[in-house]
């Protein structure tokens, strides 16, 4: 009986991990798509702040600039995810203007960005 106990436990961790692995990349898809349409939000001058928590809306409004210094790169042409970590995800993020930015982007529970920090590519 044991034996059965343990091939049970061990399909269930066996069927689990393809499934941890596709919600992984459900999230990072999930991620990617709350990413792009943020820049492409901020480069319009529209932020969408009911998809951000209150502290980051605060953060983005305290820096007037940023709409257009965005908007002066062009629009996001390619999105390479750096590493494999997950929430925060992190990408680099070329523009039409040939610059790369390094975007690190944290989703909450509630599906609300709670975290978002840009930096040139080092």
């Amino acid at each position: 009986m044991s034996r059965t106990v343990l091939a049970l436990a061990l399909a269930g961790v066996i069927a689990a991990a393809p499934v941890a692995a596709l919600a992984a990349t459900a999230n990072t898809t999930v991620a990617e798509i709350t990413l792009k349409k943020t820049i492409a939000d901020i480069q319009a001058g529209k932020p969408d702040y009911d998809r951000m928590v209150p502290e980051l809306v605060e953060g983005m409004k305290a820096q007037p600039g940023v709409q257009q210094q965005l908007a002066a790169l062009g629009p996001a042409k390619a999105f390479t995810r750096v590493g494999d970590s997950e929430n925060p995800w992190i990408w680099d993020v070329t523009f039409e203007s040939g610059m790369v930015l390094t975007w690190t982007i944290s989703i909450n529970d509630d599906g609300v960005i709670s975290g978002l920090f840009v930096k040139p590519k080092t």
